[in-house]
């Protein structure tokens, strides 16, 4: 996508306008999942709790406005932001962040804090400033969460086929899932390199 003053992006479309996920011309890479009940009008879903962005404007807005990590994270936090979002931004700097929110609760953590030394986020909050607003955790987001855990503890090198294998291989041995009648699934699977501007 290509608009007059912004920063060219590809990625996955979404609702014509928006996008959930892309890199930038500057190899901004943003990717996001679902935090919690998902927020809108539809059977299953949660009225929104605050007035702001859902997350397809949201990524959009970063891949257009940012060209680095530090820079989402200004823009992230100044945002109103209505939806649930387990949203990840890295450059290639190497720069990765983890940035929750929940009914207008915000909080982050980057990469280079991490106790664990990896970022990662399914469907449920991981920061502990974001834990005590939710009102109820998937097993199988738990479950997902912990395959991806065991797999970057596990493994001193992580390649691209192992997370293709993570990614592509059904749960309960994976993180695809096919709940699309619950408003969960996996829609598409992008492995993005921001050192090399690729996906």
């Amino acid at each position: 996508t290509s608009s007059t003053g912004k920063y060219n992006h590809l990625g996955s479309s979404l609702n014509l306008f928006g996008r959930s996920d892309g890199m930038n011309e500057y190899g901004l890479t943003v990717c996001k999942a679902s935090n919690g009940f998902p927020v809108g009008n539809f059977p299953g879903a949660q009225p929104a709790q605050v007035t702001g962005f859902s997350f397809w404007v949201v990524v959009r807005a970063l891949l257009e406005q940012c060209k680095t990590a530090e820079e989402c994270l200004a823009w992230l936090l100044e945002a109103p932001i209505a939806y649930n979002i387990n949203l990840i931004a890295a450059d290639p700097s190497g720069k990765t962040l983890l940035f929750e929110t929940l009914d207008g609760h915000k909080s982050f953590l980057w990469l280079s804090d991490s106790p664990q030394g990896f970022i990662s986020a399914t469907n449920h909050s991981i920061l502990d400033e974001i834990k005590p607003f939710e009102k109820q955790i998937m097993v199988n987001s738990e479950q997902r969460q912990a395959l991806i855990d065991e797999t970057c503890q596990t493994k001193q090198h992580i390649s691209s086929d192992d997370i293709q294998q993570l990614l592509s291989t059904p749960f309960p041995h994976g993180v695809c899932c096919h709940y699309y009648h619950d408003f969960l699934g996996t829609l598409h699977s992008i492995i993005f390199n921001d050192s090399m501007e690729t996906m």
